[in-house]
């Protein structure tokens, strides 16, 4: 069965997030259907436009065509859905210079009050102490365009729920300390015995880069690994401060956290690391998209009330002219008709005979154009009828 471009395209966009991955790889009806039913809850607004049976067809389409592995193929099928205007651009790259800035604020409160007087002033290790918000790339001088402003509500930056944020930071944070441990117990394992550590939750991530650089041998103290360590402070601090960070902030955290991995050469670890970061990308993106239907949706939605609303205005205003008009318009009509009654009425007075002289003609007197004569005069004069 065919679809139409507007149907497939909003179940891809609901659906992207879901069927990423291996997810993506699903072929058997039965799987894609479970898959649908195990995520309908946050799928109950296609569940109820499509209905099950539709919806499932159209994921399998749709995974046929292996849309959901490749963004290059959804692009050249779905290009509206890839297409960002330069506001949203900017709106995006601002919301997220203000939330960084903010959480490196933090950050450098938490770094300066918990300090540690016995970390080593070293001269190539002057960046232990520098105020962590200056390890912050993000240019904090981003300004929105005023053309932005608008009645909407801004969907940037994204967030992933916080419970799961702190589940991303503080199982990368564990994994780090096992890096470390294990790095240490080959290295340098008298220094775990002298200082009775025996298990990767001894020690917090942020003294490793102390203890690194004080007991490991000339040469394997290298800046990479120091950096690396200093690098993941922001990572601890964030989780271990429950401080809220942005979807791409914790993205950049993983970052760290995978450079620090490899810098300690443990291989498998920085593998889980890194892929739970693309994983973390992928859904960074899906939202991102949905937040840009969703925002352009509305966008048109509001102009079409903007419309409206302006033509209702005109029509309001249109009734009371009109309104005003026609009364004026009858009232007009009625002083016209009272005028005309005036002279109607006067003029019927005039014609009976009342209020005009008479009229002396060669010694006769007309009335009303009619001659009178003597004794009709005298009839009318008791003065003459006298003589």
């Amino acid at each position: 069965m065919s679809y139409t471009l507007e149907e497939r395209q909003r179940v891809y966009r609901t659906c992207r997030a879901i069927f990423s991955g291996d997810a993506a790889l699903f072929r058997k009806p039965k799987k894609i259907k479970e898959t649908l039913l195990h995520n309908r809850a946050p799928l109950k607004h296609v569940f109820q436009e499509f209905g099950e049976v539709k919806l499932a067809d159209i994921v399998k389409q749709l995974l046929e065509s292996r849309l959901f592995e490749s963004d290059l193929r959804a692009k050249v099928e779905f290009p509206e859905l890839f297409r960002t205007s330069p506001q949203q651009d900017a709106q995006r790259e601002a919301s997220e210079a203000d939330a960084a800035k903010s959480i490196a604020d933090c950050l450098g409160e938490i770094a300066r009050f918990e300090e540690d007087e016995e970390i080593p002033e070293a001269n190539d290790l002057e960046f232990l102490t520098r105020p962590l918000k200056d390890e912050v790339s993000i240019t904090e001088t981003a300004v929105v365009p005023t053309s932005l402003k608008s009645s909407i509500p801004s969907l940037y930056p994204s967030y992933v729920p916080y419970s799961t944020q702190h589940a991303i930071l503080t199982t990368a944070q564990t994994v780090l300390e096992e890096c470390c441990f294990d790095f240490a117990s080959k290295t340098i394992p008298d220094a775990l015995s002298e200082r009775g550590w025996d298990c990767a939750s001894a020690v917090e991530l942020t003294k490793w880069a102390r203890i690194l650089h004080k007991e490991l041998p000339q040469g394997l103290s290298g800046v990479t690994v120091q950096s690396a360590l200093v690098s993941t402070h922001q990572l601890r601090h964030t989780a271990v401060h429950r401080l809220r960070t942005t979807a791409r902030g914790i993205s950049r955290l993983l970052e760290s956290a995978v450079g620090l991995a490899e810098a300690l050469n443990d291989v498998a670890r920085a593998a889980q690391l890194e892929e739970l970061m693309s994983e973390l990308d992928g859904k960074i993106k899906a939202m991102e998209m949905s937040k840009n239907v969703l925002e352009d949706r509305a966008a048109a939605r509001l102009e079409e009330i903007r419309r409206q609303r302006e033509e209702l205005d005109r029509q309001e205003k249109q009734l009371v002219f009109d309104m005003l008009t026609e009364d004026r318009e009858y009232k007009d009509l009625v002083g016209k008709l009272l005028l005309a009654s005036v002279k109607d009425i006067f003029e019927d007075r005039t014609d009976d005979g009342m209020g005009k002289e008479p009229e002396h003609v060669n010694g006769e007197v007309h009335v009303n154009s009619a001659k009178l004569s003597a004794a009709d005069e005298s009839e009318d004069d008791p003065d003459l009828s006298l003589q």
